[in-house]
């Protein structure tokens, strides 16, 4: 497995994030569906794993919902973050709630029999190479229990690219993994952008059970996305820059 490390600043994502909106209600935040979707499939006895927890914003969300949460961040810095949530949160019963400085198979390794009934993978799988996000949805279903549901978040677009750098937004798919392999964020963040299609033949093992694309552009930044990605407002005003998947692991006869 690609031991990719996202190193991209937070606060750039989040300055990023104000150009799209809520197309359901423009008051509301765009991440709103997700959260929506994402809430709707836990219980007070959900067992829950997330892959790439980064500054635990998902396990804030979540941890009222559930009974169990692990997470797993291979940021050094990301996880000193989650750390100190855990350590800060003292409404949390911190015996069933874990982050640790790893990977989801070095998880699975110290942990061969553990699983769980929710894995979350929230934008994380358009920054790696295209054979570990083959190996983190392996990972997510081995962690699965039968029927257990994944529920994964990705970025959005009318074609599939491979991109690490403006300059590069035709890249090949092969220059695009060794650029990952290699870790060299110094030349830009790895962004590979999905496309309905594309993403479900990655899903191949799980049952699909929801769909929804959200994060759509703002009306005054269609132009800029439209030079980025070399399209026209056409093809992109009614396409969420995000799209997010509800998936069950089907029972093994």
């Amino acid at each position: 497995m690609s031991k990719y490390i996202y190193v991209n600043s937070d606060e750039r994502m989040n300055h990023f994030e104000r150009n799209f909106y809520n197309k359901k209600n423009i008051n509301e935040h765009p991440q709103k569906p997700f959260f929506d979707q994402l809430v709707s499939i836990l219980t007070p006895e959900t067992s829950f794993f997330e892959i790439g927890c980064g500054h635990g914003r998902i396990f804030n969300f979540a941890k009222k919902h559930i009974k169990e949460y692990v997470g797993v961040e291979p940021d050094i810095e990301r996880f000193k973050v989650c750390e100190n949530l855990l350590k800060n949160d003292t409404d949390t019963n911190h015996d069933k709630f874990q982050f640790f400085n790893s990977f989801s198979n070095e998880y699975i390794k110290e942990n061969p029999t553990k699983k769980f009934d929710v894995v979350c993978i929230s934008h994380v799988i358009q920054h790696v190479s295209t054979y570990t996000v083959v190996n983190i949805l392996n990972d997510a279903f081995n962690l699965l229990n039968d029927n257990g549901k994944l529920i994964l978040s990705t970025t959005c677009t009318p074609r599939e690219i491979f991109t690490y750098d403006k300059l590069c937004i035709s890249d090949t798919p092969r220059n695009f993994n060794n650029y990952c392999f290699y870790n060299q964020t110094n030349k830009g963040l790895p962004v590979h952008t999905f496309t309905k299609e594309s993403l479900f033949v990655y899903l191949q093992k799980f049952e699909i059970k929801y769909y929804e694309q959200y994060q759509f552009i703002r009306r005054d930044k269609l132009d800029w996305f439209c030079k980025t990605f070399f399209t026209s407002q056409n093809e992109i005003i009614n396409i969420g820059q995000s799209q997010f998947v509800i998936c069950e692991k089907p029972v093994i006869n």
